[in-house]
């Protein structure tokens, strides 16, 4: 689950169920931006907006996750919901409507 409202996605070590602790986060006020869903393969993390961008950062080092590109141009990704991810695609659900 994403935080839709604080722009960012967390890295938490949960290694000991009984004590998790938040070891990285990664703010961007646009490129996650009321983030729906985000899907983590390999090391980097897929993640969709509401507001139309897929987003891939790499976590490979949680402390330090860099975002590595973006995809906004396309109207089609308009109202994504959710993602799921293979090492070379993301396929994408969502509620655009292109007319």
């Amino acid at each position: 689950m994403v935080a839709a409202s604080s722009r960012r996605i967390n890295a938490i070590n949960g290694g000991n169920p009984y004590s998790p602790v938040l070891v990285g986060s990664l703010q961007s006020d646009t490129l996650l931006n009321l983030a729906r869903d985000l899907a983590v393969v390999d090391d980097r993390a897929f993640v969709v907006t509401e507001s139309g961008y897929l987003t891939i950062i790499q976590v490979f080092e949680p402390s330090a996750m860099v975002i590595l590109g973006v995809v906004s141009s396309s109207p089609s990704l308009n109202g994504a919901y959710s993602v799921v991810a293979t090492a070379q695609y993301a396929y994408v659900a969502a509620s655009a409507n292109n007319g």
